[in-house]
């Protein structure tokens, strides 16, 4: 049997791609921008959210600038008690 260029690449993505779900090296993360005026209402609430959306990392992004230091560490606390990593805006 031989296999065309194109369908050894295809092949070889699928492959790739079973083998990354599997390992789950790759964490499913929330950009905080989509969510931004839900954001605005309720930032704790809505970053609560990510456990029941499966979400293991959230973006931040600008609006964090603003946050008093007693702002910055309660979100912080929150993310350590639901397990979830801040990922900083690229």
């Amino acid at each position: 049997m031989s296999l065309s260029r194109r369908s050894f690449v295809v092949l070889s993505s699928c492959c790739l791609g079973v083998e990354a779900r599997a390992s789950r090296s790759i964490p499913i993360g929330l950009e905080l921008y989509s969510v931004r005026e839900a954001l605005k209402q309720d930032p704790q609430g809505r970053c609560a959210l990510s456990p029941r959306w499966a979400i293991e990392c959230i973006e931040f992004y600008a609006p964090y600038f603003e946050w008093s230091e007693t702002e910055t560490k309660q979100m912080r606390k929150l993310l350590d008690d639901l397990g979830s990593t801040a990922s900083p805006p690229y």
